[in-house]
């Protein structure tokens, strides 16, 4: 029976050995295998085979399932690997900058713009703390503080956003970036992702424009205080002194401003006031003798205004350097003469002693309005003076400087003072026995002057304003005090009229409005209401879906004209040019049946723009040809020269649809006309983008200036020669630049340039004086 069990149990053993086997072959082996696979695809090797034939059981079709997942994950692998590999290609070409940091602020990833710009190498950057390392120290905490916010979801990211950055040599740059965030699977912020633009130079454009048309702002308001004070307010010399000095001051940020005036003798310059801006005092009564700055005063007799950057070294400017500029350690000086009656009384001075100063035209034209308003007060003084002479020698009527006249209780002309000739032009025998009413305007109602009668035959007096009429039927304007005269017995009997002739003040105060807005010279928009009016003719232009064009047209060669024949032949010519594209504007405008009408403005000395607005690029171009051609066709009955212009086109929307971008194009557009030849118009294209050769010029001109200012222009003789008689029969003088290496320069490198920016005069003139002296 033991022996039957034993038999028994090894039966058994040998049946579950073979059962194990059968096992390990069908199940545990395959399954070995395919965990093999599992491991190689994990690694990122989807080739990794799969020895498996029986395709019957599950696990043979477990297999096949893993085969088939293993290509399909390798297909998707290799096509991300290549997207991948194509943005990168992408970022390291694009010309913005993309910038990935993670949640700690530290670089991820820059692409090669952004290395470039900030001038550091690819691995310089990477891993480093951004705001640490790329922003300027003074922005950071700032910057820290917003990025935490974001990072930890307190505000969501700025998609747009401006900042510095700090590039390796120093330099800080401006970015404008766009910005977004990459969240993980609980929704947490692991990852920014950015992409910037440099507009550095576009906000320093945009700055440089402020800052000038914030200075001329303050000069026209300026002037129109000055102008307003000297039109109503009779004070003391002094005062109007120390007003205008301030105001000088306060406008040009000079940190001196002082007014000289000649003495009795003309041999020496005293200083009636100088305001020091720093400690906001007014002092007087230093001189010093005009033989010691001959040279200055020479050119100060000459010219409108002297400007020097570097007065201390400047030619002009030198002479004063004892007893004047070192002792108050001034730097940079910008004068302009003090005339009364084309006499030269004085000058005003305008100085910086903390650091060197361009002086812009628009600050020397400044300065020439205030000498202006200085010369107006000591007329004004002097005025005073006088009038006050005439009220101490003279108590009675006949010597007043105010037009006055008696009427009877009906009105009617008892008597006249002289004045009253002099402004009305009816001598006293002509208006004596005629009623008051012969001055009488129509602009002044009947009820007007009912209500003053009745007002007066009350007994009481009358203060107003007339506009009257003169005999020849021209007006006066007259500040009128009429005061009834009674008898003893309190009957009215007479009336006192007493009128001030403030004709010339209201005429003031009219230029005061048109200077705000108008040209002087042209009547045309200044530049400052010209571009008000182009900011809300486009508002309204785009609001109705119209279409516009910017004209900027520039003179060719106005400055020579102007050299050579005079500023009064000068601004006939402008005002000629300013009535032809007036004209031809409001030609089109009528003829186009606008809906808008187009203007005209003077956008500085030799520059004019037209705004057309509902006109299309074909219409618009042969109208600019129609304006060039009249330019074109002027002639002077005086000179022979002609008069040509080059014309920019900027069109509306296709060019911009703000101010600053359609005058940059037209600009770029005049430019390019301008190298073309000149006389020309020219429709801003793509290529006109490239203004490198402006700033050639710029640099060119700047070249120009050094050498007139170093007298590095010199005359070279060659010789005429007489074949028939074999003799040098006189020479002439051709013009020739020293370098600054010493080299000789052949005109072929200046002239052009000068030429574009009105240096050939100056240089005309050293040439002949120096041919004149040899």
């Amino acid at each position: 029976m033991l022996k039957n069990a034993l038999i028994g149990f090894h039966i058994m053993l040998i049946l579950t050995l073979i059962f194990i086997t059968a096992i390990i072959k069908k199940v545990v082996s395959p399954i070995g295998k395919l965990a093999n696979a599992a491991r190689g695809i994990s690694e990122g090797n989807y080739n990794t085979p799969i020895d498996l034939t029986d395709d019957d059981n599950e696990v043979g079709a477990l297999a096949n399932a893993f085969s088939t997942m293993a290509k399909g994950i390798k297909e998707r692998d290799e096509g991300l690997r290549a997207e991948i590999e194509r943005s990168h290609t992408y970022l390291e070409v694009a010309g913005s900058i993309f910038l990935v940091l993670n949640s700690s602020g530290k670089v991820l990833l820059i692409n090669k713009k952004g290395c470039e710009i900030l001038g550091y190498g690819y691995a310089e950057v990477i891993g480093r703390s951004w705001i640490d390392v790329f922003i300027p120290e003074r922005d950071r905490a700032e910057i820290k503080k917003t990025f935490s916010a974001i990072i930890t979801g307190e505000i969501a990211p700025y998609e747009n956003y401006e900042n510095r950055i700090l590039a390796k040599n120093g330099d800080e740059r401006i970015i404008a970036w766009q910005n977004a965030v990459l969240k993980d699977a609980s929704g947490a912020i692991y990852t920014t992702v950015s992409s910037g633009s440099d507009i550095t130079e576009k906000r320093r454009a945009e700055e440089a424009e402020r800052l000038n048309a914030e200075r001329i702002s303050r000069q026209q308001k300026a002037i129109i205080r000055l102008a307003a004070r000297a039109a109503t307010i009779i004070e003391d010399l002094p005062g109007a002194l120390r007003y205008i000095t301030k105001t000088a001051a306060d406008t040009l940020e000079s940190e001196h401003v002082c007014v000289w005036i000649f003495s009795e003798s003309r041999k020496q310059l005293k200083c009636a006031n100088h305001f020091e801006k720093s400690s906001n005092t007014h002092s007087e009564g230093y001189s010093f003798d005009i033989d010691k700055a001959a040279g200055y005063i020479s050119a100060i007799e000459s010219e409108r205004a002297v400007a020097a950057e570097d007065a201390q070294n400047d030619p002009l400017t030198a002479e004063l350097n004892d007893v004047f500029l070192k002792p108050r350690g001034i730097i940079s000086l910008l004068s302009a003469p003090i005339r009364i009656a084309g006499k030269l009384r004085g000058v005003a001075t305008f100085a910086h002693s903390s650091r060197k100063k361009t002086w812009f035209a628009d600050e020397i034209s400044f300065s020439a309005v205030v000498a202006d308003q200085l010369a107006q007060a000591f007329i004004e003084d002097e005025r005073a003076k006088k009038e006050a002479e005439l009220k101490k020698l003279s108590m009675v009527i006949e010597h007043s400087v105010n037009i006055v006249f008696i009427t009877d209780s009906a009105g009617v002309i008892e008597y006249t003072n002289p004045v009253f000739e002099t402004v009305t032009g009816y001598a006293s025998g002509e208006a004596i026995g005629k009623n008051a009413s012969i001055l009488a305007s129509d602009e002044v109602s009947k009820d007007e002057y009912r209500d003053m009668w009745q007002l007066l035959k009350d007994g009481n007096t009358w203060r107003g304003i007339f506009k009257n009429k003169k005999k020849d039927g021209s007006f006066y304007w007259c500040n009128t005090v009429i005061t009834p005269i009674k008898d003893d017995f309190g009957v009215v009997t007479k009336f006192l009229s007493v009128q001030e002739d403030i004709t010339e003040k209201r005429v003031s105060e009219e230029k005061i409005r048109l200077l705000e807005d108008y040209d002087t010279v042209t009547g045309l928009f200044n530049r400052e209401h010209f571009m008000k009016e182009m900011n809300n003719c486009l508002s309204e232009t785009q609001k109705l879906g119209l279409h516009g064009v910017l004209m900027v047209i520039d003179l060719d060669h106005f400055q020579y004209l102007n050299d050579t024949y005079g500023h009064a032949y000068g601004d006939q010519t402008l005002k000629h040019v300013a009535g032809v594209i007036d004209d031809a504007v409001n030609e089109i405008s009528a003829k186009l049946s606008l809906k808008i009408k187009g203007f005209t403005g003077r956008l500085c000395s030799d520059e004019f723009a037209v705004f057309l607005p509902d006109i299309g690029m074909s219409t618009a171009l042969a109208n600019a040809e129609g304006i060039r051609s009249k330019i074109a066709s002027f002639s002077s009955a005086q000179h022979s020269e002609h008069l040509t212009a080059s014309i920019g086109i900027a069109l509306m929307p296709e060019h911009g649809i703000v101010t600053s971008e359609l005058f940059s194009k037209a600009d770029a557009a005049t430019f390019r006309a301008k190298e073309l030849g000149r006389n020309r118009i020219k429709l801003f294209s793509a290529e006109d983008k490239d203004l490198e050769n402006m700033h050639i010029r710029l640099n060119q001109k700047e070249r120009i200036l050094k050498a007139l200012e170093e007298d590095r222009f010199i005359p070279w003789f060659q010789p005429i020669l007489d074949i028939k008689k074999n003799i040098v029969t006189h020479y002439e003088a051709l013009a020739r630049m020293r370098s600054e290496d010493g080299s000789i320069l052949l005109p072929g490198a200046f002239i052009d340039t000068a030429e574009r920016f009105g240096l050939v005069g100056a240089i005309d003139k050293i040439i002949i004086n120096k041919t004149m002296v040899r």
